[in-house]
């Protein structure tokens, strides 16, 4: 009885740790862009770092490649929580012409799930990318 019992307990334990683990990711792990934009199928890996959060890209589209992107390139930096599942960051843009941009955006969880991003451009602008969705890969 004793064996059934400790087995049971060990077995909640795992239980409970497991289903924690997903609950406490936040925004470390792997990101794939899913929007309709050009880099549409980029991923990234987000770190922890001292100063926040920070991400690199991990694939790269061809239509990345062709502007200049590189994986390890850092994708956003300076990534700051604003308030509970909303931070604000800088992303990096490449254009064709060779030029480098970091635009001001914020993003928040989805409120449906913590496994999508929505990111926008502080300034509200029109341009390519300035609305951005990021779904967790798995």
């Amino acid at each position: 009885m004793k064996k059934l019992i400790s087995m049971l307990l060990c077995s909640l334990m795992v239980f409970v740790l497991v289903g924690c683990g997903s609950a406490t990711k936040g925004l470390e792990g792997k990101w794939k862009r899913t929007d309709s934009g050009a880099l549409n199928g980029m991923i990234i890996n987000v770190v922890k770092t001292n100063e926040g959060y920070q991400a690199t890209i991990a694939e790269l589209t061809d239509n990345m490649k062709k502007v200049g992107y590189n994986a390890n390139d850092v994708k956003w930096k300076e990534v700051k929580e604003l308030s509970k599942d909303t931070w604000e960051y800088k992303d990096l843009a490449k254009t064709i012409t060779g030029e480098t941009k970091w635009y001001d955006m914020n993003m928040k969880f989805d409120e449906n799930s913590k496994d999508t991003l929505k990111a926008t451009d502080v300034a509200s602008n029109s341009e390519s990318g300035s609305v951005q969705t990021w779904e967790r890969v798995k």
